[in-house]
């Protein structure tokens, strides 16, 4: 590539950076670089950047860079957008060692694990991990059950069940609780055999952990801990990545010990050359690191700075992108306000580049059903503004924890507002799609003993508990004795060879056939892969067999049967299929390490079905994002999400509901999480305020309830000071005047409403005057329309506002006349002269005719069949199904298991 491409390629992106951006990309490769990237301020676009300077300027070969992110999403976004800028030049971006750590440690003990003795294991996902525990458990001895029963209680009280729910096959102990446990240590960077070493361990913990890891080994399997744990140890016995010239770290405040460890070690660099060591970017922002239950440490930071001034006694260089382009100023002043509660602190100040502010509003309500309408009239309004501005899809309630959705949720249904959970569930947990993967797996490797006893049975073949029971206890002895495959042990048991088990004719009959279909199966992929490898299909016809592949084990396996009558099931199967043929395997060979040969690296010999597997478990994956972006109408769907769940998206309106003590911050951090588990939860808070781009409101509520569990009374200390102040407002000032309004649309480049089309001073009059009885039930219609029809005063009673029909009934008593009464009422003359009865009448006639033609009725706390001003019937995305409000299900995640006893960590 010429000098001249090169360098205008680079000035091209220079030119489109701010000065601090611009300082931070073109830094010198060789140091220690932290870029803290606030919300907003181009974080993304400052990371390809730098990659792109490296490469352009610096002249590092694409292959000698490494580049972790925290998601496979940010990896796919992050290679496109280096693709997209590199376009002109020769530069092979694919070579660029980029992803998650997780998926770059698995590629890395693919190639060199024999020198671990960890040759071909596969990974281990969540539900693997689980059985496997189970299994261990389900499988410890008379002397292990009695040693462990003589511990003290402060030893295993950690791991025993809260409720009875843990079957006896658990022996009594959560697996969860261990797994948790297991998984802190691994993080640490601690093995197993460490541990047992360490004088203070705990002795319950030593065991599973140990027999936990023998499970693994025995069933060739790495958890996702092991990946980064084993990789360590690895990159720090051998110099396997000494070729390396830089690394970048995406998300920083979300990297855990061991992932610090393992970035030192990824930079460690050549072993001759010093100018091509220790050559590290990272970027990220300690105010949102939110992931301690994962184990992220925000103080990585200041551990980078020690690590490396004790090195080369010169500290990293810092780096901060103060400009925001994505929130007005009034949301970034009340964040920073937040944050600076903090104690040792560094203060930021972020400059929002938008010309328009509007300040947030804050409400305190007092139950949590009131809070949930206090939103909904909100909604309502932003919905009902002219010319629709906004859609229901520039709309996020952010709340802390899974449950608080229950009452929102249950109103969002009542008021016919569409809306949508994100990261719900996750598309890959579902059912069905666990169901056609595990098909997969058994297709794709003959020793996957897991997969295998789940799809043994399912769809049902007639296979009974304890035929299944036997069978899995049979194919343990199997492995144990070291046979080659489970299929092969499956074989045998068909042939009647199998010692330990023996099968009625039925039972082998079945079995046979369900062998035969996976033996057709990877005949085909067998095939497959010799045309994929021989370079003899082109992309429509790779397409075209693997559909016929994907086909073939979708209905000889019987899913297609049993998923085929529910119509999201079937979908959901066919967004796998879609995901399978498009998939197209990088080369995830490594570059020869300095002063390595090439019989140390272990050739990639997987199979398409393997590789498409392995893809789906190391990365993070996103949520169906078809059931996300399904749109119920033009206007879209209000997003409902954790706070935790939200990272690293954006909306022009964002409600945080739920500011109360014992909710945010959570009631498990105030009581056992000190200094830093409350600077967490404000950290989480900072991350709900900075999602939001042009409107912000917040709430809370305070109330005693019917039981101990769930009392809630006191407004959270993040925001309790902050009522009353310059920073939020009760009610939207956006709202308050015709040129605020205007300038709302002028902000959002969206044209303003003639002022004599749309009735302002009743907008704005009525927004403020029906607040109250709306939260306490009132039921009316809120769309533009209702605005024009509406009445020029309301009656205000002692208890709020009430509807004409009740106020009409209240005037009448007070003159002493029944609803019956055939006297002529008593003319009462007004002060200006009018008739008040006569303009009660009057009064009621409008509203009446107002809400009757809305889909209304006076007095009725019922919402209506249907009210097409208000919003399309929508299919709620939570499990309300029939437009009825979402049952409580307490297994769901009850509002008191904050309260409980179990409740020890951050709701995920």
């Amino acid at each position: 590539m010429s000098i001249d491409l090169s360098e205008k390629v680079l000035d091209r992106i220079v030119a489109e950076l701010n000065e601090n951006q611009r300082l931070a990309v073109t830094a010198p490769a060789n140091g220690r670089l932290q870029i803290i990237a606030g919300p907003g301020t181009g974080k993304t676009k400052v990371l390809t950047s730098r990659v792109a300077f490296l490469l352009l300027k610096e002249e590092i070969p694409p292959h000698q860079i490494v580049v972790t992110t925290f998601t496979k999403k940010a990896a796919n976004e992050l290679t496109e957008r280096l693709e997209s800028l590199l376009g002109d030049t020769t530069i092979d971006v694919s070579k660029i060692l980029v992803g998650t750590f997780h998926s770059i440690c698995y590629r890395v003990l693919m190639m060199y694990g024999k020198k671990l003795g960890i040759e071909r294991y596969n990974i281990a996902d969540d539900r693997d991990a689980d059985h496997i525990l189970k299994e261990m458990l389900a499988g410890l001895s008379d002397l292990e059950l009695d040693t462990l029963d003589s511990l003290p209680d402060e030893e295993t009280v950690i791991f025993r069940p809260n409720s009875g729910s843990e079957s006896k096959k658990s022996s009594g102990y959560d697996t969860k609780k261990i797994k948790r446990q297991i998984s802190k240590l691994k993080s640490s960077g601690v093995k197993h055999d460490t541990y047992e070493r360490s004088a203070s361990h705990n002795k319950a913990l030593s065991l599973f952990y140990r027999k936990y890891q023998h499970k693994l080994q025995e069933n060739n399997l790495l958890d996702f801990d092991d990946c980064l744990l084993y990789c360590y140890l690895l990159v720090t016995s051998f110099p396997v990545l000494n070729f390396v010239q830089h690394v970048l770290v995406d998300e920083f405040q979300d990297t855990n010990e061991i992932q610090l460890q393992l970035m030192y070690e990824f930079a460690r660099g050549h072993p001759t050359d010093p100018s091509k060591r220790d050559n590290v970017t990272i970027v990220g922002d300690p105010d949102q690191s939110i992931y301690a239950f994962r184990d992220a440490q925000a103080i990585n930071f200041e551990k980078m700075e020690k690590h490396y001034l004790k090195r080369y006694q010169e500290p990293c260089r810092i780096i901060s992108l103060t400009e925001n382009y994505r929130s007005t100023s009034d949301i970034l002043d009340i964040s920073e306000k937040i944050m600076r509660q903090q104690q040792k602190r560094v203060v930021k100040s972020l400059k929002s580049q938008t010309k328009r502010s509007f300040k947030p509003v804050y409400y305190n309500l007092t139950s949590a059903e009131e809070e949930a309408k206090w939103v909904c009239y909100q909604i309502e309004h932003i919905m009902a503004l002219p010319n629709t501005p906004f859609m229901y899809s520039d709309i996020a309630v952010l709340i802390r924890a899974a449950y608080q959705t229950r009452a929102i949720e249950n109103e969002l249904v009542r008021r016919r507002i569409p809306y949508f959970m994100i990261r719900g569930r996750a598309f890959w947990e579902r059912k069905e799609v666990v169901a056609i993967l595990d098909y997969l797996r058994v297709v794709a490797h003959d020793n996957d003993r897991i997969a295998y006893l789940r799809t043994l049975n399912f769809p049902k073949r007639g296979f009974g508990d304890k035929t299944i029971q036997a069978v899995e206890r049979a194919l343990e002895l199997e492995t144990l004795a070291g046979r080659d495959s489970v299929y092969s042990a499956l074989t045998a048991m068909v042939q009647g060879e199998n010692n330990e088990l023996k099968l009625s004719t039925k039972m082998k009959q079945t079995l046979s056939s369900y062998l035969q279909f996976i033996h057709k199966a990877r005949e085909m992929l067998s095939n497959l892969d010799a045309e994929i490898t021989n370079g003899t299909l082109d992309s429509e016809k790779r397409s075209s067999k693997l559909a016929e592949l994907f086909e073939l084990i979708y209905v000889h396996s019987g899913l297609k049967q049993e998923f085929s009558k529910d119509e999201n099931q079937e979908l959901n199967i066919k967004e796998v299929e879609k995901q399978f043929c498009e998939f197209v395997p990088r080369d995830e060979e490594l570059p020869l390490y300095h002063g390595g040969s090439e019989s140390e690296q272990t050739q990639d010999d997987r199979n398409y079905l393997a590789r498409f597997i392995h893809s789906v478990g190391l990365y993070e994956t996103d949520d169906d994002k078809k059931e996300n972006e399904k749109k119920e109408s033009f206007h879209g769907r209000v997003a409902l999400s954790t706070i935790h769940g939200s990272k690293g998206l954006e909306w022009p309106i964002v409600f945080v509901p739920g500011l109360s003590e014992g909710l945010l911050p959570a009631r498990f951090a105030i009581a056992n999480g000190g200094p830093e588990a409350i600077d967490e939860e404000r950290r989480c808070f900072y991350v709900a305020l900075t999602r939001a781009k042009t409107l912000l409101y917040m709430s809370s509520y305070t109330s005693f309830g019917s039981g101990m569990w769930n009392i809630v009374d006191t407004v959270s200390r993040f925001i309790d000071k902050m009522k009353g102040t310059t920073y939020v407002s009760d009610f939207q000032d956006a709202f308050k005047s015709w040129d605020t309004l205007t300038q709302l649309y002028s902000h959002i480049r969206k044209t303003p409403p003639s002022k004599d089309m749309f009735p302002f001073d009743n907008f704005f009059r009525l927004y403020k005057e029906r607040l109250t009885p709306f939260i306490k039930g009132e039921t009316f219609a809120i769309n533009e329309q209702s605005f024009k029809s509406a009445p020029n005063s309301l009656v205000y009673g002692g208890m709020g506002f009430s509807s004409a029909a009740q106020e009409l009934g209240k005037k009448r008593r007070a003159v002493g006349l029944s609803s019956s009464s055939k006297r002529r009422p008593p003319i009462i003359r007004q002060a200006n002269g009018t008739n008040a009865i006569s303009g009660l009448n009057n009064l009621t006639s409008n509203v009446d005719s107002t809400l009757t033609n809305s889909g209304f009725s006076l007095n009725s706390n019922k919402a209506p069949k249907y009210v097409s001003q208000v919003a399309p019937r929508p299919a709620i995305a939570s499990g309300a199904k029939n437009n009825k409000a979402p049952a409580y299900i307490p297994s769901r995640q009850r509002p008191g298991s904050l309260h409980s006893k179990s409740s020890n960590r951050a709701p995920r």
